[in-house]
């Protein structure tokens, strides 16, 4: 606009001042009228308005309506375009919405799990702590109940050595020594299970004597296994039973003829086995003594090793 009114302007100006003539040309005396271009009288845009035929107008208007007619359906059609990408769009932003929303999930659930697996992971760490704890607390327990069973069968073992019958051997008898007496030197009550009453006397050389067997044969005597020992009390700490008694006098003449005629000494020895009331074991009391005649005379201590002894 402001192009144009300064074009206008321009034109008037030109138009109210004509061009001097340069010297030396001839000079018009005939002055033209004044030039009134750009006025009301002479515009310098004319109007013009052409005339139409009732055909051309109804053409023209023909042409008019169906280019309404396109121009409304392009616009509905792109109402329709834009409406739709618009709900596109509103569509993936709700999936975006939908997605962060799924994600803050998941990336809470993934801090859960994260959570959970570092519990577990504490967990699985204290469990092997406890573990090798009460491993330990175990080893050492099982160490101690070793180290009581040990005891304990040491105290049993001790318990039967100490609590237990002791039938030692006594000779007794006036005014020679010739009964052989068992007293219980132990702790608790003894039970006899095999004795012989009546000794078994052997009449051995010399030279049988230096080679008697390490091993006493004894005679038959009276056993629980075959349950010929009967009537035979307990003996209680302290006290005593005469086990043997030999009757020299009756054998006196024998006695001396064998040693008259054959030199053989007379021997006699036995054995009595006995348990206790704890349990089972049974233990031994072996004597082995030897007849000496006269005023002196009497049973002596005799034999090898082993015909006297104790278990």
């Amino acid at each position: 606009m402001r192009s144009l009114l300064l074009a206008v302007l321009f034109v008037l100006g030109l138009a109210n001042n004509p061009p001097h003539q340069e010297s030396g040309s001839p000079t018009n005396t005939n002055h033209p009228e004044s030039d009134k271009r750009g006025t009301k009288e002479a515009p310098l845009v004319v109007e013009t308005h052409a005339n139409y035929t009732d055909q051309e107008t109804a053409e023209h208007a023909s042409e008019v309506n169906e280019r309404e007619s396109t121009n409304r359906w392009n616009i509905g059609l792109t109402s329709a375009i834009a409406t739709c990408a618009a709900l596109q769009f509103f569509a993936l932003i709700g999936q975006a919405v939908i997605y962060c929303r799924q994600t803050r999930i998941q990336r809470h659930s993934a801090t859960i799990i994260a959570a959970q697996a570092r519990t577990m992971a504490r967990q699985a760490k204290e469990s092997r702590e406890a573990f090798r704890v009460q491993n330990e607390i175990a080893e050492r327990s099982i160490a101690a109940a070793e180290k009581s069973a040990d005891a304990a069968l040491k105290s049993a073992i001790f318990l039967e050595k100490v609590e237990r019958p002791f039938l030692m051997l006594e000779l007794r008898g006036e005014p020679a020594k010739d009964e052989v007496w068992i007293v219980n030197k132990g702790k608790i009550p003894a039970q006899i299970v095999w004795y012989e009453p009546s000794g078994m006397p052997k009449f051995l050389s010399d030279e049988e004597t230096e080679n008697m067997p390490s091993a006493a044969e004894y005679n038959y005597g009276f056993g629980l296994n075959n349950s010929e020992v009967f009537n035979v009390p307990w003996i209680a700490p302290d006290g005593e039973m005469r086990l043997f008694n030999f009757d020299w006098r009756a054998m006196e003449q024998d006695i001396a003829e064998i040693w008259r005629t054959q030199r053989r000494h007379t021997y006699v020895l036995s054995t009595v086995k006995y348990r206790g009331m704890l349990n089972d074991t049974k233990f031994e009391s072996r004597w082995c003594y030897r007849w000496y005649g006269g005023q002196y005379g009497g049973l002596r201590l005799a034999g090898p090793y082993g015909y006297n002894s104790y278990t």
